[in-house]
This record gives C-alpha cells, structure tokens and sequence, in this order.
C-alpha cells in the first residue's frame, strides 16, 4: 500500500437517501485514527442525494461519488466497491445509520493482530428522532472477542448476529469467497458473514459502536410489505448448509436449521400481517408447512402448522391429509411438484391426485410424464376434466404454482394452499453487469 493510499474504504450505496445521508456521511469523515476513502454509489436517486454527495466531495477529497447505471441495490453496490477499493480493509454502511467516534479504529486494531475475515459489534437501536429504542444483538459480552474458523458460525445460525453497518472486512477475504451473492437482495450480508466465519476467524465488539436507524421509508419496513424475506431465507440457508467449508455440524443439521428458519420466517410473515398468500403469494401457514417438510416426524411443528391454520381461518389438515394439486405448465414446474409431493408425502399425505381442466390425459402426462418416472413409489391419481374444488374436502391441502391465480381462488373457498415452483432467488443467472458476484478475475486463490 502506497503512503497516499487510504487505509480502509468506507462503501455507502444509497437512493434517495437525502434525510439522514448528512448526518451519516459526518460521521464518518469524524472517525479519527484509521486513514480512510468514502465511496458512495448513487442507485438512481431523484432526490438531493447527488448534489448533497457531491458538495462532500468538494470540500473533501476522501469522498468519491458514482452513480451507477442500473441499480445495483445495497448488495451489488457493494460488490463494485469492494473491486474498485484500493485499501486492504472494507467497512459497509447505509445513509441512515451513524458511526459512533472510534468505531473504524477499534475494529482496524482488532483486525490487525488476528487473521479474521471481519469484525462486529453491538449497535444501539435508534428511531428517526434519535430517540434510543435498545440495543442488538444482545450477548457479545459473553461472547469471545476472537473465535477462529468455523466457531462462530452457531452465533450466525439460524438467525443473523452481525449487523451489516457494525462489519469492517478483509478484502482479501472478501475477494476469495467472491464478496456478497447480490441476488439475495434481503440477506445477501447474512449468506457472506456465515460464509466468512466457516472458513476464517471472526472478531466481536460488544461495545455500541454503530447507531441503526428505524424508520417508516427504511429498507427493513419496505421489506416487510413485500415478504421479500420468505424466499430469500429458505435460500440462503440451503446454500449455506450445502457449503463443503461449513462444519460438519451444520451440514448434518442441514434438514433441523432450514425447519428453524422456516419457523422464522413464519413468524416475520404473521407479524408482517401476511396469515394468507392473496397479496405476495407468501402466507404464514405455508412457511409452517415448509417446516414440517423438513422435519416430518415433529409433532411439535405440526402443532404449529395446526394453530397458524386456525388464525388463518383456514380448516387444519387430516392424518392421513389429501392432496389436490394443479398441473404444471413446465417440465421444470413438472419436476418441482414432484419433489413437492414425495416431500408431503413423507410429513403424512395419504391421497394424492394431480387434477387438471384439460381433458386429454395424453397432453398432461407429456408434460408430467416425464417428471414422475424417477418417482415409481409416488401413487398418484390423474383427474382431467377437473376443477380443484370439486374433490378438495376439508382437512385437504391445494398444491399449486407458487402466485397463481388458482391458489388465491381456492383460499378465498377456505382452503389451504401450498405452492410449488416457488421462486428461488439463486437459480437467477449471474449477472456481471449487476455486479451480483465479484468477476472471478478479482477473487483470491
């Protein structure tokens, strides 16, 4: 590292991030002890956002403005200025978060004499007037403050303990692992912490050293309106507990930690107000279900599948349970219900029909067909000519397209639904040119 050059880079993306960008980006420049660059990528803001940016910029040559041509969102934004860094430490924040004096420093000196990935600390929860709602995560005190390889990963499973603002990183480390899969625009921070902790060592600051900021056009409250959350998570997880450089623990566990955050996100979509899926497609009772498929012997999840029914005014399911599902249109939707199906079936389906409106058999089964012939056990009954309500009776379960309108039809008559083909955020295809992954010619050996 050349003398001019800065120490740590400081990544801020932002869209219309006006309100609080000020106060934000003065914390930053406040932070004495550690030689720094701030990068800020403009997502597209119509606000004040450039101009606010830019007058920094004049007055200090630390600060570096871009606006990107597409909207990289947090994740992708923060791949590019990992790659365009030119200082051996990263630090990560948001326009409307608030360093507290020291917080680069303590982590960079942490860092130093340990060869952890990253360092974290305990943040104080505050509100848009400032006003101090608490402080998360709760426990670092007990927490070592270095734990090597792969220790830390239970503190990170299956719920996130390092807050994205809190982390200064290694970009080496961050370069050999290919920084943050920017597809999980949710918990794309989560996925790259477990990551880095199953192969590096991981530092924790249990003093509040960062300020998270709570307030109604934050990206957590707009989150909740979507339920972005219920496919990223169950995401994320399985290709977490699919990772070779996992502990043996966790891969093992892999069917027990994907219940548990099906339990999570569970309990996200209740508290979001999500009982059904008639809006985003996702529904409480459905994450339950996705539980019970991943531990079907759980009497205690199945406990909980019944109660989330009932506050979704919806009918519990029989044991032995039916199932009606709707035909595919693809032979990968194809494939998808057939999974689905040997999974209900191990949780406790008796009957399964696959019903469809067409009344030809031969062109339904040129579509299913093919999907069944790996499933020679799965008996499964084929109605053409027919409509789902007219076999579906209380305690049965609808298995259809994930957001169809045929779900959403048979939920209005009372009838739980469960999708198949449900979107899976990392079968997207990796796009350089939102920066989704860090091009493999910047990852280290």
């Amino acid at each position: 590292m050349q003398d001019n050059e800065p120490q740590l880079t400081v990544i801020l993306p932002v869209k219309n991030g006006e309100r609080y960008l000020g106060s934000s980006i003065d914390s930053i420049l406040a932070q004495k002890g550690v030689s720094l660059e701030l990068a800020v990528y403009d997502n597209g803001s119509t606000d004040e956002t450039a101009a606010i940016v830019t007058a920094y910029a004049a007055r200090d040559r630390r600060v570096r403005y871009t606006r990107n041509e597409h909207d990289l969102h947090v994740y992708g934004s923060m791949n590019r200025g990992i790659a365009e860094s030119r200082a051996p430490w990263v630090a990560f924040f948001t326009d409307d978060d608030v360093m507290e004096p020291g917080n680069l420093a303590r982590k960079v000196d942490a860092l130093a004499t340990t060869d952890a990935a990253f360092a974290h600390s305990t943040c104080t929860l505050i509100d848009d007037a400032d006003n101090v709602l608490g402080q998360w995560p709760l426990g670092l005190a007990e927490v070592p403050r270095y734990l090597p390889a792969g220790a830390f990963v239970p503190r990170l499973l299956p719920d996130n303990e390092a807050s994205l603002p809190s982390v200064v990183a290694r970009r080496a480390a961050l370069l050999a692992v290919g920084g943050f899969d920017a597809r999980l625009t949710f918990c794309g921070d989560w996925h790259l912490w477990v990551r880095l902790a199953a192969r590096y060592g991981v530092v924790s600051l249990a003093e509040p050293l960062v300020r998270l900021r709570f307030h109604a056009s934050s990206g957590t409250s707009d989150s909740r309106r979507t339920a972005v959350y219920a496919s990223q998570l169950p995401a994320a997880i399985r290709s977490i507990t699919r990772d070779a450089a996992m502990p043996d623990a966790v891969r093992e566990a892999a069917a027990r930690l994907e219940a548990r955050v099906a339990l999570s996100v569970r309990a996200r979509l209740l508290t979001d107000g999500h009982r059904r899926a008639a809006v985003t497609g996702h529904s409480g009772y459905a994450a339950a279900i996705s539980a019970l498929l991943h531990c079907p012997e759980s009497e205690e999840v199945r406990d909980v599948v019944r109660i989330t029914l009932s506050d979704a005014d919806l009918p519990g399911l029989a044991r032995p349970f039916t199932v009606i599902a709707t035909t595919p249109t693809t032979s990968e939707e194809a494939v998808s219900l057939v999974e689905t199906l040997q999974a209900l079936k191990r949780a406790g389906a008796g009957r399964i029909a696959v019903v469809s409106e067409n009344e030809d058999a031969n062109v339904v089964l040129e579509t299913i067909g093919p999907a069944f012939e790996p499933a020679p056990d799965l008996d499964c009954d084929l109605l053409c000519g027919t409509r789902p309500e007219a076999v579906l009776t209380p305690g049965s379960l609808l298995l259809t397209r994930f957001g169809s309108d045929e779900g959403r039809r048979i939920e209005d008559l009372g009838y739980p639904v469960y999708p198949y083909a449900a979107p899976d955020p990392l079968d997207q295809p990796i796009d350089p040119a939102r920066w989704h992954r860090l091009p493999a010619t910047e990852r280290a050996a």
